[in-house]
């Protein structure tokens, strides 16, 4: 199966995040993120701990966008509504680290999903979180639309 980070976002570059998605099926979604000078909030060497939420944010995307995809087609917009219990053992990912981001539906409903998210480097744990998610529907979408203009 071809898991092309992009089928999966609504967000285009440079706010693509993830360099690979792995698998995702009915239990979970796994992604790799290579850290690098490229890597978006890489400073001195580092890409800071906090930015890890939104790999585990995006993983998460591209898991509710692959469950739904045969029902509209592309990925759909949705907003993270809280971070419970992030725990990172560290402040920053260093350059060449390979990081693994896992994560599992705790709850998922219509229009809101939990999920359980893991960072991992070389199968050792680095952060961890549970996320909250909402997904729009078309009306409030059209909603946010009209009051930008």
């Amino acid at each position: 199966m071809n898991l092309r980070v992009e089928d999966f976002l609504p967000h285009r570059p440079p706010m693509i995040l993830l360099d690979e998605l792995s698998s995702i099926d009915e239990s979970r979604a796994v992604s790799y993120v290579n850290i690098s000078p490229k890597s978006l909030f890489f400073s001195d060497g580092a890409v800071p701990s906090w930015v890890g939420i939104e790999y585990m944010v995006q993983t998460m995307a591209a898991f509710t966008n692959f469950q739904a995809r045969e029902k509209s087609g592309k990925p759909a917009i949705g907003f993270l509504l809280g971070t419970r219990s992030f725990v990172a053992r560290r402040s920053e990912f260093l350059d060449g680290e390979r990081l693994k981001i896992e994560v599992k539906p705790l709850l998922i409903g219509d229009p809101i999903g939990s999920f359980e998210c893991r960072i991992e480097i070389n199968n050792e744990l680095i952060a961890e979180a549970s996320l909250t998610a909402y997904k729009p529907d078309k009306d409030f979408l059209a909603h946010l639309k009209s009051e930008k203009k």
